[in-house]
């Protein structure tokens, strides 16, 4: 789900659109393509969209890390991953943040050592590597 979204708000981003809006508002990835395509004559379907916010993502990670991003600055707030939640169906629950950050790289196809961008995943995107 974090992935689909970051995809997803980096088309919006790079549409210039308000993020609060499209939520507020339920606008899908489907209606924001037939949008896209009413103005711009331009075909393209709701898995185009979403790769091109993909390849957005993917850029800005090379970038970060190019700007001396490390893995180790993926991580939340200590008091997410410190302190036990007080109440509720997750009481004394933290986040295991290792955990999450390998099954986001996972899925994202980053290398697990330094959260770089796989080279397959780069040729996929058609960006380079």
């Amino acid at each position: 789900m974090v992935k689909w979204t970051e995809d997803f708000g980096a088309v919006i981003d790079s549409l210039g659109l308000c993020k609060i809006a499209y939520v507020a508002m339920g606008i899908s990835p489907d209606q924001i393509a037939r949008a896209f395509q009413a103005v711009t004559g331009v075909e393209i379907d709701t898995d185009q969209l979403l790769k091109a916010g993909e390849r957005i993502n993917n850029l800005e990670r090379l970038l970060n890390l190019k700007l001396g991003l490390t893995p180790s600055q993926d991580t939340l707030p200590d008091r997410f991953i410190e302190e036990p939640l007080p109440e509720g169906a997750s009481k004394g629950e933290v986040i295991d943040i290792h955990r999450l950050v390998k099954e986001y790289y996972e899925l994202r196809h980053w290398d697990l050592a330094n959260g770089r961008p796989s080279k397959e995943k780069l040729r996929e995107l058609s960006l380079p590597g």
